[in-house]
């Protein structure tokens, strides 16, 4: 009996011991998942209040801020983007724009706090899956670097988005949702297009390989019907859409030739370090990964993605374009240990490779700016307060820009040209289309509104016919004006050509040179070829100087080595020297699609003095030679010879 009490009293006693672990081990559960809860909630919210990026800038009369002003006129207005406005960005471009012109400031701002709302959902869920130290390496990195960059955070997102996709083996609401993300951000810029068409068949291609037909069949049905959808609903007819990507693949095609901007060879080797860096350390990652198959679906996901932050950091190397690259990695290196979920057994040589390159960004943005990190701590702070105060007083909010807009409307004012134009038609040529609104002008652009941007043939062609169209506005707002060294006649040279014949001046208010439609204008003269011929480089051209009209085409080959540079970098600087009469020499950074096409080359139009010039004192501007050049290092990148072609030009 005794026995038998004791057996009991030592089984009841390991039994309560297990039962109280087992509530120990449940309440520690319970314990850790609000935690875990409560730390997603923090870090969303914390990302969300960064990422959100509203319209804060003054729409000035400036390159920027005039373009990023008027995408949202387009749209109130229900201009026809690829055929009324040709550009890189769509009809829900204005949304991703940081400048506010007076129109549609609820849908830019709901359309942000939405998809900046998704971008923080899933930046939240990637950090839960971090360790620790890279958790918050990568929270410090959203907090403070996604405002120097936002092209940077439409980026990652658009590739962590495709990455979630890949790991839950196409799971149909996270498809569904990717499939709407994307249709809704490839209407916003074309290379975020690109990238999402790019991501997209990438999946596509994983699920076949896995036999997922039904799936990847329903996240391609899903982002076609979206994206139309969306398009619609932005005031687009479908029959536009192709004629939109064709414009923008125009655009984006000359890009790398006409808006590079070269950077010092300490930058250069900066940002391709860094990217050497990354890229290795993704690489790297992926292949201490156990599935293959889908880490290299996610591999060539991130991959496209860094090559896209490359090209758009470096193509045009200047201050705000190359934080793009840089602050990718920032965001991507600390991701893609979540991404890929390496196991233990390379733990210390990954961590290495991954602290190299978490850190090569910090040194290289160091050395090309130290002054950069000064800003950081007052940039974000001023993000959060901005973002606090606008949603806690909208109405205060709205009233300091409509007050901004005011003042500046004021120092801008033009009205001699206003009293002139009236309420009749006006477009602007040059790059500040802001004028116009700002005078509250009865503004028609032509297709590529900014002139620097009308660098091919095709895009040339489209200007030229609106201005002998029937829809050609009643006048000009004439800025002649250029960007990065080239010749000002270059830029939009058809267009030009009409307005010198078929337009005359009338007024000039500060700097502004206002154009008037002629009552009565000849059909335009076919072009006379007066010489043709084969250049080479550092051989002057002879012009004809004792002609007054003289126009000029230059075809410039590449071989398959400039063709590569191209591809992964940029071409390489071609100088156009212009000897004038009066023995001065000028130097110029000709572009070869607008050489291409062609320009007026005498009178040589350097600056709106010479246009005025032009017409008190034809052939005294004129320029006797033009010599093309290019570095003894880049002559591999192009042909040995160019072909010319001289003609002289039917302008009244």
């Amino acid at each position: 009996m005794e026995r038998h009490t004791v057996r009991f009293t030592i089984c009841n006693h390991f039994c309560l011991r297990s039962c109280d672990w087992n509530i120990a081990v449940s309440v520690s559960r319970g314990n850790d998942r609000v935690g875990r809860l409560a730390l997603f909630f923090g870090l969303f919210l914390l990302f969300w209040l960064v990422l959100i990026h509203l319209p804060t800038q003054s729409f000035l009369p400036e390159l920027d801020r005039s373009w990023q002003g008027v995408l949202s006129y387009f749209v109130y207005k229900g201009l026809q983007f690829g055929k009324d406005t040709i550009f890189t960005y769509g009809p829900l471009g204005y949304i991703t724009a940081d400048t506010y012109s007076g129109y549609l400031l609820a849908s830019r701002i709901g359309f942000d706090v939405v998809l900046k709302g998704v971008f923080a959902l899933l930046m939240a869920a990637l950090a839960l899956r971090l360790r620790p130290v890279l958790r918050w390496w990568l929270a410090v990195n959203i907090v403070f670097f996604s405002a120097v960059s936002a092209d940077a955070v439409y980026l990652f997102a658009i590739a962590l988005s495709a990455c979630f996709v890949i790991e839950c083996q196409l799971s149909p609401g996270l498809a569904l949702g990717a499939g709407v993300l994307f249709a809704l951000v490839s209407l916003t810029k074309f290379s975020f297009f690109l990238l999402c068409v790019a991501s997209l068949l990438i999946i596509v291609a994983y699920a076949l390989s896995r036999r997922k037909w039904l799936r990847a069949s329903g996240l391609a049905m899903t982002y076609l019907v979206c994206l139309l959808s969306f398009w619609c609903l932005a005031g687009q007819q479908v029959s536009g859409f192709l004629p939109f990507l064709r414009g923008a693949c125009e655009v984006t095609s000359g890009y790398a030739e006409a808006m590079s901007i070269n950077e010092s060879r300490p930058v250069f080797w900066s940002g391709f370090g860094a990217l050497l860096l990354g890229g290795g350390l993704f690489i790297g990652l992926a292949y201490g990964s156990k599935d293959k198959g889908r880490n290299l679906a996610m591999l060539i996901v991130l991959c496209v993605s860094l090559f896209v932050a490359w090209k758009e950091g470096f193509v045009r190397a200047d201050h705000c374009h190359i934080y793009t690259l840089f602050a990718f990695l920032l965001f991507a290196e600390p991701a893609a240990w979540a991404v890929f979920q390496p196991p233990g057994k390379h733990g210390r040589l990954l961590l290495g490779m991954t602290l190299i390159a978490l850190l090569s960004p910090y040194v290289f943005l160091f050395l090309i700016r130290p002054e950069y990190f000064a800003e950081l701590l007052p940039r974000v702070r001023d993000r959060i307060v901005e973002n606090g105060a606008a949603f806690v007083h909208p109405s205060d909010f709205r009233a300091a820009l409509e007050g901004t807009l005011s003042r500046v409307k004021e120092q801008n004012a033009l009205p001699t040209i206003k009293r002139l134009i009236g309420q009749a038609s006006v477009d602007v040529f040059g790059d500040e289309q802001a004028i116009a609104l700002l005078n509250d002008l009865n503004y028609r652009p032509r297709p590529v509104f900014q002139g620097y941007s009308a660098y091919t043939p095709f895009l040339v062609a489209c200007n030229r016919s609106f201005y002998l169209g029937p829809t050609a506005p009643a006048f000009v707002i004439l800025k002649y004006q250029t960007v990065d060294d080239r010749f000002a006649a270059e830029d939009d040279a058809g267009a030009l050509e009409v307005i010198l014949r078929d337009y005359e001046p009338v007024a000039t208010e500060k700097e502004y040179m206002l154009w008037k439609r002629k009552a009565e204008s000849p059909p335009p003269a076919p072009r006379r070829l007066l010489r043709k011929g084969t250049g080479a480089w550092g051989d002057p051209v002879p012009l004809l100087p004792d002609q007054c009209l003289v126009w000029i085409e230059v075809d410039i080959g590449n071989t398959w080595l400039g063709k590569l540079r191209e591809f992964l970098y940029k071409p390489a600087k071609i100088t156009m020297t212009l000897q004038m009469v009066d023995h001065q020499t000028q130097h110029y950074r000709l572009v070869r699609p607008l050489a291409r096409s062609g320009f007026m080359v005498n009178p040589a139009l350097r600056n709106l003095s010479d246009l005025l010039e032009a017409y008190r004192n034809p052939g005294k501007g004129n320029a006797s030679s033009l010599t093309l050049d290019v570095n003894d290092s880049a002559r591999l990148l192009y042909g040995k010879k160019y072909h010319y072609r001289i003609y002289s030009v039917g302008v009244n």
